[in-house]
């Protein structure tokens, strides 16, 4: 089995209690809540209680800590002891946590370790007392964080050590910081490459206390494990992962990288707001899901905000896109403002380049758009504007010392898909850990990063606009080999 590099060296981390806000709930209703364990069979179950606790909990999930204090009070208040006494003094002053009335979560959770001195939570409540403490005191860096990690350790060596050694710079960063609010640990756990795996890990690093994880590498997996997140309360950020249903109707679950339909609604947006372009026609690859995504959202968007839509058609095999200007009209395409032409897969490439040929005899008049598969196109004579979601300005000093505190912890710059990865974690986990760090008064985690504003990465931007899905890319103008960022 491979080995990280940097798992040997994790215990570099400052040595202190780690002080974990458990927000897996998933553990509470699973574990059994009662005040002295080997007294469970005489302690009841009450169904109002199991209710009323159901119902503490759905607040807590949704993060209206008010809501979810009253339930689990209400329930110790008009209850006698039962399955759920303990548990429900345990989440209300977690609650008062949450909503940073530190010193009524003390006194609560003190209440827990003296009335029931036996109880299986009295070392979770110790943590959240030691946490409510710490911001009564103001002493926010001694905050320890459990950052989660899961990626596959088969199969993805290369890519894993990239992501890896990206995300545990942005942590060492983050941990040097004079003015860092907190101080995080990364706890790792290995996906496997199997999507049962991947929910086991989520599952594991929410009993651990992580209160976010990142990973893992791509949709299959992440779709398994956002699935896990959701059902432990714990938020998720797949850095890679552009299948729309891995964060769907969820609320704990991030996508670091914009879905296809976003790249193609953005373009859409660009081309009417920026360039006033209003008559355009569509051409996407036949069988190539991304490809028919991004064309479908384009022209969606573009339709709804008046643009004419010329022609929108899909074409299969090289010979097609190599016969563009016989299978379309001169007087058609010298209507049009531009044409939108989103492309993946493994023939998108050959499929730009054959396009690009075919309508070089219209190239005064035509403007293409399309996605980051034109990037090594360069028309000559026309030009092209593409959507990214990776983009790098090598000029940046910022740049050039990432490459070198990556070549001094890995022993080689990061180069190809390599380079991707490794950018891509360091960017995904420097938002994470800001949004991570700062005192929420009150707002939970996942509504921090739907309300953060415009991340500025060394290669990735990240803006999720209220949203779980990632709606910020790079717009680049390639004007007869001239690249420039356009926003």
């Amino acid at each position: 089995m491979v080995r990280l590099k940097a798992f040997s060296q994790l215990a570099l981390y400052p040595a202190r209690t780690v002080l974990v806000l458990l927000v897996a709930v998933l553990v509470l209703q699973n574990a059994t809540p009662v005040s002295a364990q080997h007294f469970e069979r005489r302690v009841p179950v009450v169904e109002d209680a199991e209710l009323l606790f159901r119902q503490g909990v759905k607040a807590f999930e949704e993060g209206d800590y008010g809501m979810a204090y009253r339930r689990f009070r209400l329930l110790n208040q008009i209850h006698e002891l039962n399955r759920k006494t303990t548990a429900a003094l345990l989440m209300a002053g977690k609650a008062l946590y949450r909503d940073g009335q530190y010193e009524r979560s003390i006194e609560v959770l003190t209440e827990l370790q003296r009335t029931y001195p036996t109880s299986s939570y009295l070392e979770e409540a110790r943590r959240t007392i030691d946490l409510a403490e710490q911001r009564l005191s103001g002493d926010a860096a001694g905050r320890v964080v459990a950052l989660g990690i899961a990626l596959p350790l088969n199969g993805q060596e290369q890519l894993t050590q990239a992501l890896f050694n990206g995300i545990r710079l942005a942590v060492e960063e983050y941990n040097y910081r004079p003015d860092r609010q907190a101080t995080f640990r990364m706890v790792f756990r290995d996906t496997r490459n199997d999507r049962r795996r991947a929910g086991e890990a989520i599952t594991a690093l929410a009993d651990e206390g992580a209160e976010a994880v990142i990973g893992p590498l791509f949709s299959a997996e992440a779709n398994a494990a956002g699935a896990a997140a959701e059902k432990a309360g714990v938020v998720l950020v797949a850095p890679l992962a552009t299948d729309e249903t891995v964060s769907g109707e969820r609320r704990f679950v991030f996508q670091a990288n914009p879905t296809m339909s976003v790249r193609g609604r953005r373009m859409a947006q660009v081309a009417l707001e920026k360039w006033r372009l209003r008559t355009i026609g569509i051409l996407a690859q036949s069988g190539e899901t991304e490809s028919e995504l991004m064309a479908r959202a384009f022209r969606r968007e573009a339709s709804e905000r008046g643009a004419e839509i010329l022609f929108s058609e899909q074409l299969s095999g090289s010979r097609a896109w190599a016969d563009l200007s016989a299978r379309l009209p001169t007087e058609l395409l010298r209507r049009a403002d531009a044409l939108y032409i989103p492309l993946a897969g493994p023939n998108g490439a050959e499929a730009a380049q054959a396009a690009a040929r075919s309508l070089e005899s219209e190239a005064a008049s035509l403007r293409i758009l399309g996605n980051k598969l034109w990037h090594d196109v360069n028309p000559s004579g026309f030009r092209t504007t593409y959507t990214t979601d990776f983009y790098i300005n090598e000029s940046r000093p910022q740049v050039a010392a990432f490459i070198e505190s990556y070549r001094a912890l890995s022993g080689r710059e990061p180069r190809g898909e390599e380079s991707r990865l490794a950018f891509a974690g360091y960017d995904v986990t420097r938002f994470l850990l800001e949004q991570l760090a700062r005192p929420g008064g009150g707002q939970s985690l996942s509504d921090r990063l739907r309300a953060a504003p415009l991340f500025e990465g060394l290669s990735t931007r990240i803006h999720f606009d209220g949203g779980n899905v990632n709606q910020a890319l790079f717009l680049l103008d390639d004007d007869g080999g001239r690249i420039r960022l356009v926003e």
